[in-house]
């Protein structure tokens, strides 16, 4: 392996020695530049930087070379700079971009991974990302994103990394055309449901993340997805399951695939399931029918069904007749006792007069 990787090193290096100097290439706005080789060893690809300095006005790059533009945290505001045009790597978290306009990265062509993470981002033109013919990996995560128009990702014909974590999704973003997608992750969003063709194109799609939304019920999507690709990896624990009928398709395709992460995976409804692991239910109990699940739970944690409610409800109506009773009694009480003190006071009324007609 080691001789491998000193071939593999002494090749590059020839060929960077035996072409012409690059011209100066202009790196401003104060971001780092990194260039380095690509070095492959036995457990995957990992990068080995060779040389990194300051990108000053001057710098020289070779194109044979991973050309990496950090630009982290540079307080950088609207448009995106173009720093170096035959960037390969383009780094641009923490900065304060809220707005993505159309053609943002038409320069950048070889850009293979692009970081957007916490930039603020509240909206993304359908054209931003036009004319990254390269790009990989794009990471959107810990932005504001509710929504992205239908065709965002028109010609990123080559993207098979996308990371939109910590977002305000309520609905998942449109995927087409992304044939080659194998990694989405949308963990920690406000997602509520999930289309029945959301991953019909993302054919080779495989580690999906779903963790932390406001799922209630098992995309049938998803299962065809698991059906597609049985070594796949999905998460999608700490959701609100409504543990009905519509997960027995989740139970029966669960056993073929072990990696699925359904660990925290425990029902939110109905009352009388709440808080019970799925994979310890009996099939039995997930019903659809409406009239057999509880409709109301109070707040110290206590279970009301259908009959109870019904108890309450009498209980209450007979409570509201007694008191009716009580009232009619004591205003009937009142009443009598007025009309025996008009009589009394007519009664001496009438004996005086009769004392004053006797003198």
């Amino acid at each position: 392996m080691k001789f491998q990787l000193f071939i593999l090193l002494t090749a590059s290096v020839v060929l960077v020695t035996s072409r012409e100097a690059s011209k100066p290439i202009p790196c401003d706005y104060g971001c780092r530049c990194a260039d380095y080789f690509w070095v492959y060893d036995d457990e995957g690809e990992s990068d080995d930087p060779t040389n990194s300095s300051k990108c000053d006005t001057g710098s020289s790059l070779s194109q044979f070379h991973i050309i990496e533009v950090d630009c982290r945290s540079r307080n950088m505001k609207d448009d995106i700079p173009l720093v170096l045009k035959n960037t390969t790597r383009l780094m641009l978290a923490h900065n304060s971009f809220k707005t993505i306009p159309a053609d943002s990265f038409r320069e950048y062509t070889n850009v293979a991974e692009l970081d957007l993470t916490y930039c603020g981002i509240q909206k993304i033109h359908v054209n931003a990302f036009r004319g990254m013919r390269s790009i990989s990996v794009l990471s959107l995560t810990g932005n504001e994103l509710v929504s992205l128009p239908d065709g965002v990702f028109t010609g990123l014909t080559r993207l098979f990394a996308l990371y939109m974590d910590y977002n305000h999704f309520t609905k998942l973003p449109p995927l087409k055309p992304l044939e080659h997608l194998s990694t989405l992750r949308l963990n920690e969003n406000r997602l509520e449901t999930v289309s029945a063709d959301a991953f019909a194109d993302s054919v080779r799609l495989s580690r999906l993340g779903l963790y932390n939304n406001k799922l209630t019920t098992f995309p049938s999507s998803m299962a065809r997805l698991l059906e597609r690709n049985p070594s796949g990896l999905v998460t999608i624990g700490n959701n609100p399951w409504t543990c009905d009928c519509r997960m027995l398709e989740l139970k029966k395709i669960w056993p073929d695939h072990p990696r699925v992460l359904f660990d925290s995976f425990y029902c939110a409804t109905p009352y009388d399931l709440e808080g019970q692991n799925l994979w310890h239910i009996d099939e039995s109990k997930l019903l659809c029918n409406v009239t057999n699940m509880p409709q109301k739970k109070e707040q110290n944690g206590h279970s009301f069904t259908t009959a109870t409610m019904v108890g309450a409800v009498i209980g209450a109506a007979v409570l509201v007749a007694i008191l009716t009773s009580v009232v009619w009694l004591i205003i009937c009480r009142v009443k009598s006792k007025n009309r025996y003190s008009g009589d009394v006071i007519n009664h001496n009324s009438f004996v005086q007069l009769e004392n004053k007609d006797d003198v």
